[in-house]
Parts: C-alpha cells; sequence; structure tokens
C-alpha cells in the first residue's frame, strides 16, 4: 500500500513532464513551419523548459 501510495504522488510531476513535452514539440513544429516567428516559438519553448526546471528545483525551505 505504501508504495502505491509513492508511485501516485509521482503522478503530477509525470503530467507535467508530459505537458511540457508535448508543447515543446508543438512549438518547434510551428517554428519549423512558420520561419518568420521562429525566434518568439523558440524564446516561448525556453521559457517552458525553464518553468518546468524551475517547479522541479526545491525551493530550500
Amino acid at each position: 500500500m505504501n508504495q502505491r501510495f509513492n508511485s501516485n504522488s509521482n503522478l503530477p510531476n509525470l503530467i507535467l513532464a508530459f505537458v511540457v513535452v508535448v508543447s515543446m514539440l508543438g512549438l518547434l513544429g510551428f517554428a519549423f513551419i512558420d520561419e518568420s516567428t521562429r525566434p518568439v516559438f523558440i524564446e516561448v519553448a525556453r521559457v517552458s523548459v525553464a518553468a518546468y526546471l524551475g517547479y522541479l528545483i526545491p525551493n530550500g525551505k
């Protein structure tokens, strides 16, 4: 039972990682299609990865 609880506590992290990966693929796809707005799409992708990494780093409280 305790092991099952620990696996369920990772579910929000897995969902967040899935959302970040899907958004990254979509943003890179749009950047590939529309070359004129490529820098904007790359910047949004960079911000989404930075937000995900910031979420993973503990704040040390």
